[in-house]
């Protein structure tokens, strides 16, 4: 059951030791409350459910206050691109897979906003056009200028097209990066960050 459920996982081992823990943690549960209400060794109906109720809602509490330390975790980008730099936070979120299907590279999922100072007197250009009419009109943009071209990517509400160009460089918590590609997109911004990662 554990591999079936976490063996096309990246840390499959991961998953399955966390199930095996939960599943120990419950029933160690289980026969903690059974001793303590009395009725150990058999197990009511009654008991099973409440024991449910508790673990179930221990669980949330635990995965709250998880989510709550952890925060939002970010990384300070810098940017360059035809001799202009720009500089922003960026969020970094385990659940982004973009990838450059030719190439296998990561991508960086940027705002236009981010990228105000690199684009400069084109910027509305870049944040009011389409990724298809930007992709056309990148030639008359002199720092994308036959840079520019179009990424196919999918998420759980859709399908689209991102428009995605390799920067000059690119510098991840002071980190040289050689290896990222920069997609736009006004979707990737929010409190704090205007970049996912």
């Amino acid at each position: 059951m554990a591999w079936i459920a976490f063996g096309g996982e990246a840390r499959p081992v991961r998953g399955m030791l966390t199930l095996l823990a939960v599943s120990a943690a419950f029933g160690g549960a289980l026969y903690a409350l059974t001793i303590v209400s009395g009725e150990a060794p058999k197990l009511s109906l009654r008991m099973l459910l409440v024991s449910f109720l508790l673990c179930y809602a221990f669980l949330r509490l635990l995965s709250r206050f998880r989510s709550r330390w952890d925060g939002q975790k970010k990384a300070s980008v810098r940017l360059s691109l035809a001799d202009r730099e720009s500089s922003f936070s960026a969020l970094i979120d385990s659940g982004n897979s973009l990838n450059d299907p030719g190439t296998g590279q990561t991508v960086l999922v940027v705002s236009p906003l981010a990228l105000r100072p690199i684009f400069a007197s084109y910027s509305p250009l870049v944040e009011e056009l389409s990724p298809v009419d930007l992709v056309e009109a990148s030639e008359k943009i002199p720092p994308l200028a036959g840079r520019l071209r179009l990424l196919p990517f999918r998420t759980l509400s859709g399908q689209g097209l991102l428009p995605v160009f390799r920067p000059d460089g690119l510098w991840i918590d002071g980190a040289k990066q050689s290896d990222l590609l920069v997609a736009i997109s006004p979707e990737a911004q929010g409190d704090g960050f205007e970049a996912i990662l």
